[in-house]
């Protein structure tokens, strides 16, 4: 039996020496079964291993490696309100506001309770400075042609920085109220006022007739930003009949932290219109 096994293999040995001497296909490298060391094994690496092992590439090459798990601290800009600030203290512990960025009236009181809060950032994003936020020093007045309690309250939580005129509270006095008002701005005692008037045809008419005065009627917020952006509007004219308290504080946040300033080409053109007038 074992010799038959002998003349077997020896036979199988030369069919496979022919077939290769004949350029037949050759056998298939064989590999260790799986789970058998080799000699070559190597570890698998990890996730954070191979964004180490690229930074220490990208430093030693000179490149800038940015490290994406600490985010950008941007600030605050534009028309910041009260909300804004508060919201950031809350989820940073802190409020970066731009440098050039305003402050509600709201936002002005957020920011005196809360100094060590409150930082600015330097011209370059992200960097702070130990300076208090700027507080605004506009000053305007405010006149009723009647009453109305959210204005009584919104005013009130405003009387900081608004003023109400000793102009009789009747509609009779509106010409009157206009011409005190713009007198106050042309000689710099206020920046503007706000009108809350029942309609306002009249008041838009008046205010707009004088050379010192900017009115925009408030029909919503945008209306207002774009007043105050565009032609530097220094009064505001509120149908408080129309509009519940959260809209007036809105509108009011807008306009009161805004500095009412107009370009030359806005200037020429108003002038202008006094000429045709």
């Amino acid at each position: 039996m074992a010799g038959m096994d002998e003349k077997l293999i020896k036979a199988i040995t030369e069919q496979v020496i022919k077939a290769m001497q004949q350029g037949r296909e050759l056998p298939a490298a064989i590999n260790p079964p799986a789970g058998t060391c080799d000699g070559t094994f190597k570890p698998e690496s990890t996730d954070a291993q191979n964004d180490d092992t690229q930074k220490i590439a990208a430093t030693h090459s000179g490149a800038r490696v940015v490290d994406e798990s600490k985010s950008i601290d941007i600030p605050l800009t534009g028309i910041i309100t009260a909300s804004q600030l508060e919201q950031a203290v809350k989820d940073k512990g802190y409020a970066l506001v731009a440098q050039d960025a305003r402050l509600t009236p709201l936002a002005n009181d957020f920011a005196r309770q809360h100094k060590d809060k409150i930082k600015r950032a330097n011209p370059v994003a992200g960097t702070t400075t130990s300076n208090p936020t700027r507080i605004a020093s506009n000053r305007w007045y405010w006149w009723i042609d009647g009453t109305c309690p959210v204005v009584k309250k919104v005013t009130a939580e405003r009387q900081a920085i608004l003023t109400p005129m000793a102009n009789s509270r009747k509609s009779e006095a509106l010409l009157s109220v206009v011409r005190d008002l713009a007198s106050a701005v042309k000689s710099g005692h206020v920046s503007g006022g706000v009108l809350f008037v029942p309609t306002a045809a009249k008041a838009a008419c008046y205010v707009n007739r004088t050379q010192s005065l900017r009115g925009v009627v408030g029909t919503s917020i945008k209306a207002v930003e774009e007043a105050v952006g565009e032609i530097g509007a220094n009064v505001l004219i509120v149908e408080y009949l129309q509009h519940g308290s959260a809209s007036v504080n809105a509108m009011l946040d807008v306009f009161l932290a805004a500095k009412p300033d107009v370009n030359t080409l806005i200037q020429r053109a108003l002038a202008e219109c006094h000429r045709l007038s």
